[in-house]
């Protein structure tokens, strides 16, 4: 019984020390392409953190006026003016999400050297960098299904 615990704790490791650090860091890609520095690395891994806490709750909130707006749907006369309403928050939200990333992406460009600038700007704006950013894989920009046209690291959600 110890052993299968044992056998199933490497798995789990090794499994989770493949997965890396999603880009950036030595081996990584990102760091690989732009030779980020030890400091700039810290940076955007706080800018990453960041950046996913308020994705979360932006992408928290959309599902629920999701769950709402397939209610308001369901009910046995629809109210065209109030499922409008709704797609229009769901909007706004969508766009909050997209502002985030925006963001996100100039925060840690203006960390970066001139010349890693140019790297950063060939490859980061929609086009993917290094191993984990490849364009799109066939999902939506949060890397869920297929659908909506990004993917979860073309160089939007890194």
């Amino acid at each position: 019984m110890k052993s299968y615990i044992a056998i199933g704790l490497l798995v789990l490791m090794t499994g989770l020390s493949a997965q890396g650090r999603g880009g950036f860091g030595p081996g990584f890609g990102w760091n690989d392409d732009l030779n980020l520095t030890t400091e700039q690395i810290k940076q955007i891994d706080g800018f990453r953190t960041d950046f996913r806490k308020n994705q979360i709750d932006v992408r928290a909130d959309m599902q629920k006026l999701r769950l709402e707006l397939k209610e308001l749907m369901q009910v046995d006369d629809p109210n065209q003016k109030a499922i409008d309403s709704q797609l229009k928050k769901i909007q706004d939200k969508e766009l909050a999400l997209e502002k985030l990333r925006v963001a996100h992406q100039l925060e840690v460009r203006a960390i970066l050297t001139d010349d890693q600038k140019v790297l950063f700007d060939q490859h980061s704006f929609g086009k993917g960098m290094g191993r984990h950013h490849k364009g799109n894989r066939g999902g939506d920009r949060d890397g869920r299904g297929p659908g909506s046209g990004g993917n979860k690291h073309g160089g939007r959600n890194w």
